[in-house]
């Protein structure tokens, strides 16, 4: 499909992830909440989440900053800790 530009997976299945990406890495792969640590690591460039949608503002704000800055890992840890606390 020529205008398929990324995937979302649902996958809790962290080989199967990482096959998927290997085998197609020109598209942006998106994991939900529950996978989002272990399919960052394998490849995964963003998550899809319900909880974003309830301060959806600051939590773009946030992510475009990390990006700048070149700290994702740190927003990504951010996210994970207001998801989980």
């Amino acid at each position: 499909m020529p205008n398929l530009v990324g995937v979302k997976q649902t996958t809790r299945d962290v080989v199967e992830f990482g096959d998927l990406v290997e085998t197609v890495p020109e598209l942006a792969h998106f994991t939900g909440e529950h996978a989002l640590t272990p399919f960052a690591t394998c490849g995964a460039v963003g998550v899809y989440s319900w909880f974003a949608n309830v301060n959806a503002r600051d939590d773009a704000g946030r992510w475009a900053r990390a990006r700048r800055s070149g700290a994702e890992s740190v927003a990504l840890s951010d996210a994970v800790w207001n998801i989980i606390s």
